[in-house]
């Protein structure tokens, strides 16, 4: 027994003698109230008990961790954007006596259109008001966060907008199915939009890695397996990090001479950073293990802190998968996930072709109809330096055994061939009619002579012994 439950004891039956008053039923202190306890209260009195304080919550908006970095502008007309920016300063070259001679300069375009709207409608019946409150305090609250729905469905789509652009690092297509309405009810549960855009990456460079880095899942823990791998991806950013310092074409989509201005953005998902953090606090003893001999990191500085250095950190909580890659046969994304983004804080632009609401009153239900509607051009600007890094989602698991079946969730492996598993998947081993597993080694140590193991984070090399 806990000590809060030793002490919550000795009271926990003397709340109340007999309920609210003799044969009145109170409910528990940490009950919600049922139907029973107010057919109770019903029986007792004749009438149910009133209602008298209603407390309207706030509708929570949820805010873009990009907005700060967004430029936005209003333009009411017009369909598109064009930006245009020149590639390299002016050629230098030896005087020749000749007059006019000065070539043209390069220029680099991007075009946008309008990629993003909404409408939002929201009834506010007279009646409903009328019996669902009991004060113009109450009235207002409830009037205010019923209308503060809308804003709340428009934040949350464009957060959702940005991330999708934000994961478009790489060319490629998309196939993605929705429903007419936003809440899938209504007359709107059937697949009725689609959208198959053709992807242009943004990204100026897309590094590949090895380490295992999986889809962030809600309700999941995340790891990463050692100090190394994060050190590394830290290394790697903040090396990036002072080219962008310095006019180069190498991090620049449309080949832009460019340079950053300040400090770029480090655009990561939360999971991931805290999983960075997690092995930059274990025990300096494992930084030695993997060479890194008293690395002053460990444990006294963060990942966090450590990228605040050079860059400036945007979480969110989930990158989108990246598009499928039929367009650069010759580059393989298949089986990697976008994890770390570092751009230009310049590169982030709305403009709203409008924003507004009406009203409309219809007399017969006594209700008033409020619109919401909206069209604006979403861009990130390829003439600024940009720079993604992907990863492995899953390890390879290679098994050498006989007289035995490994199988990894519904998958199989034969004896010397790879199979990508997500990291934690469990690993089933299975011996044949006879046989007994005797030991299994992973990397080289043994576990012992078990028949299930996670899958580490790690490519794993299994080896299983049987014996009959």
């Amino acid at each position: 027994m806990t000590e809060q439950s030793s002490r919550f004891a000795t009271y926990a039956g003397q709340l109340v003698a007999d309920g609210i008053s003799t044969g009145a039923p109170l409910a528990a202190l940490e009950a919600s109230m049922d139907p029973t306890a107010w057919a109770n209260l019903n029986a007792i009195h004749g009438m149910l008990p009133v209602i008298k304080d209603i407390f309207i919550h706030e509708t929570r908006v949820f805010q873009n961790p990009l907005s700060p970095f967004i430029t936005r502008f209003d333009e009411r007309y017009g369909a598109g954007l064009e930006q245009v920016v020149f590639k390299y300063g002016q050629y230098n070259e030896k005087q020749d006596g000749s007059c006019f001679t000065a070539p043209d300069l390069s220029t680099e375009t991007q075009l946008d259109v309008v990629n993003f709207a909404y409408s939002n409608d929201i009834k506010i019946f007279d009646y409903e008001i009328d019996k669902a409150v009991l004060d113009d305090g109450q009235r207002g609250a409830y009037v205010a966060n019923k209308l503060l729905t809308a804003e709340k469905t428009t934040q949350s789509m464009k957060y959702r907008a940005w991330v999708q652009l934000l994961s478009d690092v790489v060319d490629g297509v998309r196939s993605i199915s929705s429903t007419i309405k936003g809440n899938g009810i209504n007359g709107g549960s059937a697949t009725s939009v689609t959208y198959n855009p053709t992807i242009k990456g943004y990204a100026g460079k897309v590094d590949k890695i090895d380490t295992v880095l999986p889809d962030v899942a809600v309700g999941s823990k995340y790891t990463i397996n050692t100090p190394i791998e994060a050190i590394d991806i830290l290394n790697q950013l903040k090396s990036v990090a002072a080219d962008f310092k310095f006019e180069s074409t190498a991090y620049n989509k449309l080949g832009v001479d460019t340079f950053t201005t300040g400090v770029p953005l480090l655009i990561a998902e939360t999971k991931v950073l805290d999983a960075c953090d997690a092995v930059f606090a274990e025990f300096n003893a494992k930084g030695n293990a993997n060479g890194y001999y008293g690395y002053a990191g460990f444990p006294t500085k963060s990942f966090r802190d450590a990228v605040r250095e050079f860059a400036e950190l945007v979480e969110i909580d989930s990158f989108a998968a990246l598009p499928t890659d039929p367009l650069n046969p010759e580059v393989s994304y298949t089986g990697y996930g976008l994890k770390f983004v570092l751009i230009d804080r310049d590169a982030f632009y709305e403009v709203w072709k409008n924003a507004t609401v009406e009203s409309q009153r219809c007399g017969k239900q006594r209700m008033t109809l409020f619109n919401w509607q909206g069209q604006a051009i979403l861009s990130i600007w390829r003439g600024v330096d940009s720079y993604a890094i992907v990863a492995k989602k899953a390890g390879d698991l290679t098994a050498s055994f006989s007289h035995a079946t490994v199988a990894a969730g519904t998958e199989s492996v034969t004896s010397g061939t790879a199979l990508a598993v997500a990291p934690g998947t469990t690993i089933s081993i299975t011996p044949a009619d006879g046989y007994s597993v005797t030991g299994v080694t992973i990397n080289g140590t043994s576990i012992g002579a078990v028949t299930e193991f996670a899958m580490p984070q790690e490519d794993a090399v299994v080896v299983i012994t049987t014996a009959s």
